[in-house]
This record gives structure tokens, sequence and C-alpha cells, in this order.
């Protein structure tokens, strides 16, 4: 399975902590796992079996969100060569 799992930055908190464990266990089942943030201090926890992609989704413009036409879904994938995940 294509799991893609998209959170602002990789800094110390609860949210990156189970990103990262889940991340690390579903890539060890064999599944294709990809993580996009802006980075941070606790991205080299993640396995190396993880696909890790640095974009600037920590910053949230509401001028620069409404002057975009495709679906914002779609956006992350394809500017970072991802194939569409079976799960988000």
């Amino acid at each position: 399975m294509k799991v893609v799992e998209i959170l602002p930055e990789l800094e110390i908190g609860g949210v990156e902590r189970h990103v990262i464990d889940l991340s690390n266990e579903l890539s060890r089942r064999g599944h294709d796992v990809t993580v996009i943030s802006a980075g941070g201090r606790m991205a080299r926890q993640l396995s190396a079996r993880v696909r890790q992609i640095e974009m600037p989704v920590h910053k949230k413009n509401p001028f620069t969100v409404a002057r975009r036409r495709r679906p914002a879904a779609s956006r992350p994938f394809a500017r970072a060569g991802v194939d569409r995940p079976d799960r988000l």
C-alpha cells in the first residue's frame, strides 16, 4: 500500500512522534511510505526505508491558497513526484 503523511514540521511533539512511529512500522511491514514536511529535528528518526520530502507545507497563507486553481490535495504529490497514494 502507498501511504503519504503530510505534517507541517518534524519538530518535537506528539503528532510528530506518531507519524515517525507509524511510518517506520508501516515501512518495516513492506508498505511504500512517504512523509512530506518542512523538515525538523525529528526527521533523522525516520527509517531509511521511509521517503522524506521537504516542502514548505508549514506555511498557511490564505492569499497563496486562493490563487491556486488545481485541487489542493493533488499538488504536493505532483510536485514531489509521488504517485497518488492509497491512504493520505
